[in-house]
């Protein structure tokens, strides 16, 4: 997954209004998010400063 397409999914799972402030690629997960491995979080420039996790794994539908 590309910082573009990580970003993209962010944005359309937003529900509120910011634009997107930075989006990184982090070789080990944060312990809040329970995962293990690497991990996209693209963080929002709202009052809350929402980020998402995002798995750069394709998704097998």
């Amino acid at each position: 997954m590309s910082t573009a397409q990580a970003t993209g999914f962010a944005r359309r799972a937003y529900r509120g209004e910011a634009g997107v402030s930075e989006a990184v690629f982090l070789n080990t997960a944060p312990q809040e998010t329970g995962q293990t491995g690497p991990l996209w979080r693209v963080d929002f420039a709202d009052r809350e400063k929402t980020s998402f996790y995002l798995s750069p794994a394709p998704a097998r539908w």
